[in-house]
């Protein structure tokens, strides 16, 4: 056992109990750190660290899409009709709304990341209840300081109302703020919400007001999210069959080595190698099972929420391995409330925060050795062949997004015959493959005239498809590749109406 300062308790319980790991190296080392100066250039570092990350980062077309959504809507009737096409909550959108009319639309998403990734690192590192270097090891971890504190999306957002409803577990009122606020910021945080809320009302210290107003919060949050008639979710249906149970052991495997890798090396979102997926899983299930052994709320709620996950997988569709890894961060929050109240960590859980420690450095480096999302680049190569003015289609829909956000070119949305820079998730055209969407360029050009093209792969070349540019891919792995489709006799002739009329345009925009 630690104190609130991370230094030991002396007692034999705490010197001796199976699996704390007293007298490991890793205390010798969180006693080396008992030095005041120490530990502030320590966590100065860690500050610094996630400044540079979240500025050094080029947002990718999930963080375009909140900022635009959110400073495009002309108001907010119309915010809310569009969220009916995303499946997320308003919060996110509300801050970055906010935001914006302070700092401008291009700063809003590294002023939110800066804030609330500064607000996450604060509470790990001053207000836990670890040894100082396992709160360390939890500040560096990928899932921290790079998943939820660099990307700048609503989980940046609820990983840090998560902590601080357990940092202020003790606090009867100030602690239903962040439980209300937590449905309005994502479906996921809001059955991280029902655990908590479960977890108050098992130690009969239910605050009533603070618990209905979490209520109307969930009921309007729920609300929101109503998904509207013609809306077609971007993931895959699901199979109803064992892929999504593979699947799922892949995500989860990230979760206990959060190393993301793809085909040529480091890519973002991507799940381990095979082997390594099928397999990684299982210890991680084992230390969710041994930390939580005599708890029986904590051992409910991280294998509820592992199957509910896996429910999503098998009958609804796959999620990614950014949602997966709140499930990090659960047992994280767990092991919080779990030391104050007296229990040990196990060896397997300290083992652990070490592996995912050193995965945020190696993500850190990554993210500053390389451009996590090339689309500036793209933007830059449109302007330097001087057709920013010209008839651009894309393909997929959401492909040219950071290049409408940042230059202002809009896109035509294939099989709708409209201009985008917002995504709405409606009917769209889909093509199998790359001779599909080839035959419907060209038969396009024979119709309308020589068009300019932005994709997510290589088309065969023809006398009338003539690739113009490729841009390699970031971290994220989007390549984009820029086409000319048609002979060149004539240019496309109609202008056609802006899929989203109602839609502000964004100002100011950003050197590229």
């Amino acid at each position: 056992m630690y104190d609130m300062k991370g230094r030991p308790c002396v007692s034999a319980n705490t010197r001796r109990s199976p699996g704390s790991g007293g007298g490991s190296k890793a205390e010798g080392f969180a006693a080396s750190m008992e030095s005041g100066p120490l530990w502030w250039a320590i966590c100065a570092f860690v500050f610094l660290l996630q400044a540079v990350l979240v500025f050094r980062h080029e947002p990718f077309v999930d963080e375009w899409q909140a900022l635009q959504i959110a400073v495009q809507s002309p108001d907010m009737a119309i915010l809310l009709e569009n969220l009916t096409y995303e499946g997320h909550p308003p919060l996110w959108h509300l801050f970055l709304r906010a935001i914006a009319v302070l700092a401008g639309p291009y700063l809003a998403l590294p002023v939110a990341a800066l804030v609330l990734g500064f607000a996450t690192q604060y509470l790990i590192l001053f207000r836990s209840p670890f040894p100082r270097h396992l709160r360390l090891l939890i500040a560096l971890s990928e899932f921290v300081l790079f998943e939820f504190n660099t990307v700048s999306r609503s989980y940046t957002l609820g990983v840090m109302l998560v902590f601080l409803a357990v940092a202020l577990w003790d606090r009867r009122r100030l602690f239903w703020i962040a439980i209300v606020l937590l449905p309005l910021t994502d479906f996921l945080f809001g059955v991280i919400s029902v655990f908590i809320v479960w977890f108050r009302w098992r130690e009969r210290d239910i605050w009533w007001p603070g618990a209905a107003a979490w209520v109307v919060a969930g009921v309007f949050a729920a609300w929101t999210v109503l998904p509207a008639p013609d809306v077609v979710p971007v993931y895959r249906p699901s199979d109803h069959d064992i892929t999504g149970l593979i699947v799922w052991m892949a995500r989860v495997s990230a979760v206990m080595l959060p190393y993301q890798v793809g085909d040529h090396g480091p890519q973002w979102d991507m799940p381990l190698p095979v082997a390594a997926s099928m397999i990684l899983w299982l210890p991680f299930i084992a230390i969710c099972f041994v930390q939580t052994r005599g708890r029986f709320e904590d051992r409910v709620a991280i294998f509820a929420f592992l199957g509910l996950l896996l429910v999503f997988f098998v009958a609804l569709y796959a999620l990614m391995n950014r949602h997966v890894m709140l499930v990090g961060i659960l047992l994280i929050v767990l092991q919080w409330r779990a030391v104050k109240q007296g229990h040990d960590l196990h060896l397997l859980f300290r083992a652990w925060l070490w592996i995912i420690a050193a995965m945020g450095l190696v993500t850190a480096g990554i993210a500053l050795s390389r451009p996590f999302d090339t689309a500036p680049q793209a933007a830059r190569k449109i302007r330097q062949l001087g057709l920013s003015e010209a008839h651009w289609a894309v393909y997929p829909a959401q492909h040219g997004q950071g290049i409408s956000a940042m230059t202002g070119i809009r896109f035509e949305k294939i099989g709708r015959d409209c201009m985008q820079d917002v995504i709405r998730w409606d009917r769209r055209m889909e093509f199998d493959d790359t001779g599909e969407l080839s035959a419907w360029l060209v038969q396009r050009s024979a119709k309308q005239g020589t068009f300019y093209f932005l994709g997510s792969s290589a088309l065969p070349p023809s006398s009338v498809i003539r690739e113009l540019a490729r841009v390699p891919a970031g971290y994220d792995g989007k390549r984009y590749f820029l086409y000319r489709i048609g002979d060149g006799e004539r240019e496309f002739a109609d202008r056609l109406p802006a899929c989203l009329p109602e839609m502000r345009a964004l100002t100011d925009r950003p050197a590229i």
